[in-house]
């Protein structure tokens, strides 16, 4: 068909053919934790910082999703035990989030899970290689 040629030509194909294998992959992985992308990304991205920093805000603005994406997945998190938040004592209206240690474990799972995914990427196409379509992907959200 002549939409083959295209389709294997187009780099707007090729990357979201490549996210939906890879969305599939991580999903069911993700499912077998009872996690969604966005909460299992928030986790990490917990506890890689100091305990009790973390404020709703600053994590929509590093992920890039909206506030409201972000207080949905902490309700979720904290249903779920995994994360909890903190008021802020100058601010009532405010608050931290924390992982818990139910949280914690998930995250291990959740390190190992991205470590292993990676590691395959880079023994397909070589640490250089992955490092730049990294920065290749990254450059291409200022087009979006």
């Amino acid at each position: 068909m002549k939409i083959e040629k295209y389709v294997e030509k187009s780099p707007i194909f090729a990357i979201l053919n490549a996210s939906h294998r890879i969305n599939s992959s991580i999903k069911k992985n993700f499912d077998k934790l009872g996690l969604n992308h966005l909460e299992a990304i928030i986790l990490v991205g917990l506890y890689f910082e100091k305990p009790g920093s973390v404020t709703p805000s600053e994590l929509a603005s590093a992920l890039k999703v909206s506030r409201a994406s972000i207080s949905q997945s902490i309700t979720s998190l904290q249903k779920k035990k995994m994360a909890q938040r903190n008021s802020v004592s100058e601010d009532a209206r405010r608050y931290r989030i924390t992982l818990t240690s139910s949280g914690l474990q998930k995250v291990n799972v959740l390190i190992k899970l991205f470590d292993a995914f990676q590691n395959s990427i880079e023994q397909r196409v070589g640490l250089r290689r992955t490092e730049e379509l990294a920065q290749e992907i990254s450059g291409l959200y200022s087009f979006l």
